[in-house]
């Protein structure tokens, strides 16, 4: 009879530490359940990621910045790499507004949306003189950086549809 395979669950291991004194909120240490990863897998990096965006939110609280995850990271059993980036409000929206017309963008395109397959991006920010000049936030938070020709074309499909 052949066995049936289990689901994979992520490898998480609960540490018990009976002799360590009790955290404060009087909750022993073995009922906050710290979760240790011993070898990352999709779940595991997902579930790091989204923990080092929330706390990452405070800091830019502190600081007055944006903070997003940006493409690039990287996953092996032991190791990953995740990508965070800071912006600083403002400055986006100036060199926008510097260089949008002269790329053949409309100078009025900040924060303007549009749709490539199943998903929707905003238009954040530029980067002149890189191959991906156009920087976009899809819905779901992470930043998408795109050739200035492609951007053009996609706003300028949409606005033709619209009329």
């Amino acid at each position: 009879m052949k066995e049936e395979a289990q689901p994979r669950t992520p490898k998480i291991v609960v540490p018990r530490h009976p002799d360590r004194a009790q955290p404060s909120g009087g909750r022993q240490m073995e009922d906050m359940k710290m979760p240790v990863i011993t070898k990352f897998d999709i779940e595991t990096y997902n579930a790091v990621l989204d923990d080092l965006m929330e706390a990452s939110q405070e800091v830019a609280k502190k600081y007055g910045l944006e903070i997003t995850s940006t493409r690039g990271g990287s996953l092996t059993d032991g190791i990953s790499t995740f990508r965070l980036q800071a912006i600083v409000p403002g400055v986006a929206e100036a060199n926008y507004s510097e260089y949008a017309e002269s790329l053949g963008l409309p100078k009025d395109g900040l924060g303007k949306s549009f749709r490539q397959r199943r998903h929707t991006y905003k238009i954040t920010g530029l980067k002149p003189g890189c191959t991906y000049e156009v920087v976009t936030t899809r819905e779901d938070g992470r930043r998408y950086d795109w050739r200035l020709a492609v951007v053009a074309e996609l706003l300028n499909v949409q606005e033709t549809e619209k009329k």
